[in-house]
């Protein structure tokens, strides 16, 4: 409604008369507490979904994030970790790994390829990582995460994953997100 009451000024010229097909949303966000993780689709799934299920995905464009902070305290998680960091993680997080999805170092070989991009050796990996994660037990996910947390307010000298995952603990208790 602001937008559509004042579109030159706001817009400029080019986007007046487009206020209802805006290819961006526009949020100022004041986070006291971690953001739950967010998936937005590229410009072509967006377009599917919105003809497949408009009364879901009511728009067709897709929504690319920016985010400007205005202080210093700020960390973002995008996308996935590359395998090279995820096999290294390995055995620093056994409750994730060994415990849960049931991955070695061995099956992030891929990642010792010393190429950083997502082919498809990488998406499967990734995929069936991702999969193992989502269609776990969630009686098994519990106690595993209670274990890893265990495991880490004893540790004497944590890592910033380390505390990223005690903070995301602390803030969301018992939520599986944070082996994300």
């Amino acid at each position: 409604e602001y937008i559509q009451s004042n579109p030159n000024l706001l817009l400029g010229t080019e986007y007046s008369g487009k206020t209802n097909d805006l290819t961006f949303l526009f949020k100022v966000l004041s986070i006291e507490k971690t953001l739950a993780i967010q998936a937005h689709p590229d410009k072509v799934f967006a377009a599917q979904l919105h003809r497949d299920r408009p009364e879901i995905y009511s728009d067709a464009n897709y929504k690319p994030e920016m985010a400007l902070a205005i202080s210093d305290d700020f960390e973002a998680l995008i996308g996935f970790r590359p395998l090279k960091e995820l096999a290294a993680y390995v055995n620093e997080y056994p409750e994730f790994f060994t415990n849960l999805v049931k991955v070695e170092a061995s099956d992030l070989d891929v990642a010792s390829s010393g190429d950083e991009s997502l082919n498809d050796a990488s998406k499967s990996i990734l995929k069936n990582l991702f999969s193992k994660y989502m269609y776990a037990n969630q009686d098994l996910i519990q106690m595993q995460l209670r274990c890893m947390i265990e495991r880490l307010i004893s540790k004497k000298n944590l890592s910033s994953t380390d505390k990223l995952i005690l903070k995301l603990a602390d803030q969301y208790p018992g939520d599986a997100g944070v082996f994300a």
